[in-house]
């Protein structure tokens, strides 16, 4: 009997498993979420009238338009749980992209952008053209075309070397390519060039880089001691400890995967994702009584989440074994 159910379990998972992706991306971009925002110069004066667009990470096809008021703010109700690409312009200043985070059910952090005043018509030219290059290399790389977006990375970092962050999307080209010799030597680089005052979440993005290479290369010391590198630069940055522990989860590295997504947890207390992938990660150690903890913790957060239907029935099934 114990075998049977516990069969219908794998056949269950196996079909959310399948299912999953098409459902979410039919949710997409819905739900009760709201992003509020505030945009000023550089002398913190309110950017009157600046055009504001937020697009959905995953389908740039879900997006929506509106303006800030006289005191520079903005709002966009009814989104979906997720990562939402806000783009700002406005007359006599430089364009902005900023990437903000959506919870259902909390408030969310007011998304703060500063503009800059626009530059000279030949510079503003050779931006727009380094901007298209990354974009398409991005675009590349997404598409697991990874020699092709690395010549357009190089591209645009010759005629920008000062983008030191390059050398970072340069490295990952040649990880995903199996070329981890090149990968730690651009990685390398973006830490060397990286000014001391610089982007520290731009540093720890690098620092978290190489964990992931040396979890490719099997050695999981190192991975752990750079991992903590870039937790320790950005210790409250609960969306890299989170992106740490789904590297060991795509890696089958279980315990690890806990830690981490235990931490993003802490770091945001009201943030149901990690509690999601804890559920899922304890569900792969047939660790069944802490993941049903899991996915009741996270339908508590997120009571109103496209996959609470899901996961409901999962527990259902868990708890008939």
């Amino acid at each position: 009997m114990k075998f049977y159910k516990a069969m219908k379990l794998v056949v269950i998972v196996g079909l959310i498993l399948a299912f999953m992706v098409p459902e979410l991306q039919a949710q997409a971009g819905r739900g009760k979420g709201r992003l509020k925002g505030i945009v000023i110069d550089e002398q913190g004066t309110y950017v009157v009238d600046a055009k504001v667009e937020i697009v959905w990470h995953l389908d740039k096809r879900i997006k929506r338009q509106g303006k800030t008021d006289d005191r520079g703010r903005f709002v966009f109700m009814n989104l979906g749980s997720g990562n939402w690409q806000v783009f700002v312009e406005a007359k006599g200043y430089r364009s902005v992209q900023k990437m903000a985070n959506v919870m259902q059910l909390t408030n969310n952090p007011v998304v703060k952008i500063v503009m800059r005043k626009s530059v000279p018509v030949e510079a503003k030219k050779k931006v727009e053209e380094g901007a298209s290059l990354v974009d398409k290399a991005n675009q590349l790389f997404a598409e697991a075309k990874f020699a092709e977006a690395q010549e357009l990375y190089e591209q645009f970092l010759e005629k920008q070397p000062k983008f030191y962050q390059t050398h970072l999307y340069i490295g990952n080209c040649h990880k995903e390519k199996g070329e981890y010799d090149q990968a730690m030597a651009q990685y390398q680089k973006a830490l060397e060039k990286a000014p001391a005052d610089g982007d520290i979440q731009e540093k720890a993005k690098v620092q978290a880089a190489i964990g992931d290479l040396y979890i490719r290369k099997n050695d999981l010391k190192a991975a752990q001691e750079y991992f903590k590198k870039s937790l320790d630069l950005s210790p409250n940055d609960e969306i890299l400890a989170y992106n740490v522990g789904e590297i060991f989860f795509s890696n089958n590295k279980t315990q690890e995967a806990i830690h981490y997504f235990k931490l993003a947890a802490s770091i945001k207390p009201d943030w149901a994702d990690p509690h999601l992938k804890l559920g899922y990660t304890y569900l792969n150690a047939g660790d069944y009584k802490s993941a049903i903890a899991s996915f009741n913790k996270f339908l508590k957060l997120d009571p109103d989440s496209d996959q609470a239907d899901t996961i409901k029935e999962v527990i259902k099934s868990l708890k008939d074994l």
